[in-house]
């Protein structure tokens, strides 16, 4: 059994480092020393020029300390800092694990008692590093304990993704707004303290998995007791981090701060109705004059699949919602981007205050005719202050809809293997309140040993609850034996954040249920269950044991669900006419029309927009870099072949004098791969976001396609092998991959707007450019993998251009390249082709930079074929529009006619092939052998 490590973060400001050794290892040391404010020395026999490559910079820079010689052991306490008599503050080794120095340095640091980290050698370490992100005061860290650092790099890469860019700058935000309340509250009352009294706030643990057991404890509204008032906007503070979703943390500004630190002044009164603070919340108003109608709807207990279909139709319906802060952010996700949200501000002592708010909103908001969402959790009737909202809205004239949701108060209990009813254990359910109105303890329930009680609302005074539970009264004007008490020794549970996916049941009995949650802490929201029911199907196990923790919740995301906004697609599509320009489908515009190749090029258009490219450090990608980063675009590239990508970015930056351009390692076929490339991509961004991703990694693999057509007798196999599909891996599911991310980014692209084919230039866009191939029109001989692959491409095309500038507002365009001379082709696919009619790269990327430029493109595939005169053009019926026209709209003619235009573009090309005939072959065969020559002589 693994010993877990002690984490910690260390501050490392000034330390020297000793590093041994001379690779990228060493090299990777010695930045990860600089980057936490260290002083690297770096000892090795090795000169500067035998270094790894990005050290010699740095040792230029004086960044880095080269000692040239073999390591000492003097060394380990003369190279140090002044104030620790010399001594290093840490040791990174990068020689052999096995190599006897390396074992020797090891026990020279461990008698020392200086920190050492071996490579791969985790009994010669007393630290290792970890597999980290860092943005601004966000950091995180992640360690298998020598147990695979590549698997503790997928963790962290997974971890990563789930977070919303630039979440760093939301911290360092959060950071603020907490030094502010502590220098507004906390100061300002200290002085008044008597002597010996301290102001501290109260500690916060950042290793703790849960709040403390007081995160929600009763606050009045009208306490003015100084500890309540001087820890209220602190405690507030707390409750935004816990409730808001991370994407709403990430998308704080300073206008939130300010309305935050304004809001929860310690009178907590809501802002007036005609103020700024509110109206910056409403819609703007709908120009009919129309009575606006309000709808309570419950979401259920948490999980997504638990929504009513009728509250999944008023989510998306809504023109302003509002909702009860325990809504958790798997259902606000599920709100339209264009739908403002306004989360309740019912924290501690503000409730009062926070209900009147959101009365005010929602009159103000159907005044003008809007139709308002009341989102509560679980079932709006069920303490949720349905009717006294019903009531409200009713009594000034406005119609009231109510939705019914599932109540926690049956569904948690059932996540938990709880039955509240079983044959001769339990015949009767009751469902209370442990905090009452004004804060008040209502009474409990009386004992019965055939009764399940689920407690809502009770967490945050779960001792005095107990007490209530198990002692006699002493309230003089209970009567005696008024009701049955329970036995301490009731089974219990509390169960937290049903249905998400960080649920949590803690098992216990009356007697223990109080220290279980204080040492556990508090996960809210929460409820508790009392009764013999709760051991139908578990126990606590063994004699003695007090209490058990169960973590996880069994996902119910494979039951499957149906999205209503899919199923409706087709009816979305009603009552728009089409605009000039426009083609339409069932009155609803789908695509523009067919690309003008003889109009100029609109370059300027390029500049400052963030390009994303798959495969971009060769062929087509390469091509595109190159070409839109002239002119003024922000390319970020992901390829598997470091070395190209990161020499093709230098080259370009040097080109173009932009340092907006970047090399992210990516393996298209790994998903967890190219999301984190999406990740990093939006964060290396100017503006954060991304306006344009090409889909263009690919690879054509003869020898898969010549297997697969003529395979072995697998009869005659004991174990036959599975045949390799790198290209569809990487042609078809990569693509698929990269389509994926790229409608999640590109629909969230900041300051865009959805695709218009007036709108032909704006600073931002949404655009996925999918690469096929003619292959992807018609079929290739000999060579069914990549065939297929791009024939799944085109469909995945003519799917998407239908839908998604409608869901999405993205528009979609394809590329569908002949034969072109680039490394996918291959020497010998270049030299069965001499002679033939080829693309060349100069008119893919024309090709391509059109539908970039032109914002107005929507849903159009082009052919980039070889050049073509008049003569063969008319020869196989096309419509030629420029002289010697290269590139060609698939669909001009929608689809009626694209099978009759494959045969025409092939016709084309084979005419071009008989034109050149065998002095065609001739010249690039020559050109071909001759350049493989001069290649090889190393010219």
């Amino acid at each position: 059994m693994t010993v877990p490590a002690l984490l910690t973060a260390q501050s490392c400001v000034d330390h020297v480092h000793l590093i041994l050794g001379s690779g990228p290892l060493a090299a990777s040391r010695c930045f990860k020393s600089i980057q936490a404010g260290g002083r690297p020395v770096l000892v090795s026999a090795e000169t500067v020029a035998d270094l790894h490559f990005n050290l010699a910079p740095a040792i230029e820079d004086g960044k880095v300390r080269h000692i040239q010689r073999e390591f000492e052991e003097e060394d380990l306490k003369t190279l140090g800092r002044v104030e620790v008599d010399g001594y290093v503050d840490a040791v990174f080794a990068t020689l052999p694990a096995k190599d006897p120095q390396t074992i020797r340095i090891s026990n020279l640091c461990k008698r020392l008692r200086i920190p050492i980290n071996v490579v791969d050698a985790p009994q010669l370490c007393t630290f290792t590093l970890l597999s980290t992100y860092s943005d601004g005061p966000l950091q995180i860290g992640i360690t298998t304990s020598g147990n695979g650092c590549k698997l503790a790099s997928r963790i962290r890469r997974e971890i990563v993704s789930a977070l919303p860019p630039k979440f760093g700058t939301a911290v360092e935000r959060l950071g603020t707004v907490r030094r502010r309340i502590w220098e507004e509250d906390y100061k300002s009352q200290a002085l008044g303290t008597e002597e010996g009294e301290t102001a501290d706030v109260e500690a916060e643990d950042e290793e703790a998995a849960a709040q403390k057991h007081t995160f929600n404890s009763l606050v009045k509204e009208d306490d003015r007791d100084p500890v309540v008032l001087r820890t209220r906007r602190m405690r507030w503070l707390s409750q935004i981090c816990e409730y808001w979703p991370l994407s709403r943390l990430a998308a704080i500004t300073d206008a939130d701060v300010a309305a935050i630190l304004q809001a929860y002044k310690s009178t907590a009164q809501p802002p007036a109705p005609g103020s700024d603070m509110a109206s910056e919340l409403m819609p703007a108003a709908l120009p009919v004059a129309r009575k606006g109608i309000i709808t309570l709807a419950g979401s259920g207990p948490g999980h997504p699949s638990l929504l009513t279909i009728a509250t999944r139709t008023a989510i998306e319906n809504a023109h302003l919602i509002l909702a009860d802060k325990l809504v958790p952010a798997e259902i606000l996700a599920l709100i339209p981007r264009r739908t403002p949200v306004h989360i309740a501000r019912k924290f501690p002592g503000n409730a009062d205050a926070a209900q009147e708010e959101l009365l005010q909103l929602g009159l103000e908001a159907m005044k003008q005719g809007k139709d308002v969402l009341r989102l509560k959790q679980g079932d709006p009737y069920l303490y949720g202050r349905g009717a006294e909202e019903f009531a409200y809205f009713r009594e000034r004239g406005y119609p009231v809809r109510v939705i019914p949701g599932i109540t926690s108060a049956l569904s948690a209990p059932l996540f938990a293997d709880i039955p509240v009813t079983h044959r001769a254990v339990a015949d009767q359910v009751v469902i209370c309140t442990g905090t009452g109105r004004k804060g008040a303890a209502p009474e409990p329930p009386s004992y019965r040993p055939s009764k399940t009680v689920v407690f809502l609302m009770a967490l945050h005074r779960l001792e005095s609850l107990m007490k209530s539970l198990t002692r006699v009264s002493e309230d003089a004007d209970e009567p005696p034996h008024a009701r049955r008490l329970w036995p301490a020794t009731t089974p219990c549970a509390v169960i937290e954040r049903a249905s998400c996916p960080d649920q949590r049941v803690i098992r216990s009995t009356l007697q223990y249920v109080c220290q279980a949650v204080e040492e556990e802490g508090s996960r809210p929201p929460g409820l508790l269950v009392v009764g013999s029911a709760c051991e139908v199907l578990h126990s606590l196990g063994e004699e003695g044991r007090r209490w058990s923790v169960e973590e996880g919740f069994r996902s119910l995301d494979a039951v499957g669900s149906s999205s209503v906004a899919e199923l409706n697609v087709l009816k979305e599509m009603e009552n728009i006419d089409p605009a000039p320009g426009e083609v339409s489908f069932a009155g609803r515009t789908i695509y523009s029309e067919a690309v003008d190749c003889s109009k100029a090029i609109n370059y300027s258009n390029l500049k400052g927009k963030t390009i994303v490219i798959t495969g971009g450090a060769s062929g087509f990608g390469k091509a595109c870099f190159t070409e839109w980063a002239a002119h003024g675009a922000n390319i970020i590239i992901g390829d598997i072949n470091d070395e190209a990508g990161t020499a093709l970015v230098a080259q370009v930056r040097a080109s173009s004098g932009s340092s907006e351009h970047h090399f992210v390692h990516l393996d298209v076929t790994n998903w967890q791969s190219q999301a984190a490339f999406f990740k990093q991509a939006a964060r290396l961004s100017p503006h954060g976001g991304i306006d344009c991703v090409m889909a263009n990694a690919g690879i054509a693999d003869a020898q898969e396609n010549a297997i697969f057509e003529e395979p072995p007798d697998y009869s005659k196999m004991d174990d036959p092998p599975q045949p390799r599909m790198r290209t569809l891996d990487t042609n078809l599911d990569g693509v698929m991959f990269t389509t994926n991310l790229a409608l999640s980014y590109l629909s969230r692209n900041p300051g865009s707007e959805g695709c218009n084919v007036r709108t032909p230039s704006a600073p931002r866009d949404r655009h996925l450019i999918l690469v096929s191939s003619i292959a992807g029109l018609s079929g290739l001989a000999s060579q069914p993998i990549y065939a297929t692959a791009k024939h799944g491409v085109v469909g995945l095309f003519r799917t998407l251009r239908i839908t998604t500038p409608i869901k999405h507002g993205i528009r979609v365009n394809m590329i569908n390249p002949y034969f072109v001379d680039t490394p996918i082709l291959g020497s010998l696919g270049s030299l069965v082709l001499a002679g033939g009619g080829m693309a060349t790269v100069p008119d893919v990327v024309a090709a391509t930079t059109r539908l970039v430029a032109d914002q107005g493109i929507i849903g159009r595939a082009l052919v980039i074929g070889s050049k073509t005169s008049q003569e063969h053009a008319n020869a196989t019926g096309l419509e030629q529009v420029v002289g010697d026209q290269a590139v060609w709209d698939v669909y001009a003619h929608d689809f009626d006619q694209s099978d009759l235009f494959t045969r025409r573009i092939i016709g084309v090309t084979n005419l071009v092939t008989q034109a050149r005939g065998w002095a065609g072959i001739a010249r690039d065969v020559r050109t071909k052998i001759s350049g493989t020559i001069w290649k090889a002589l190393g010219y």
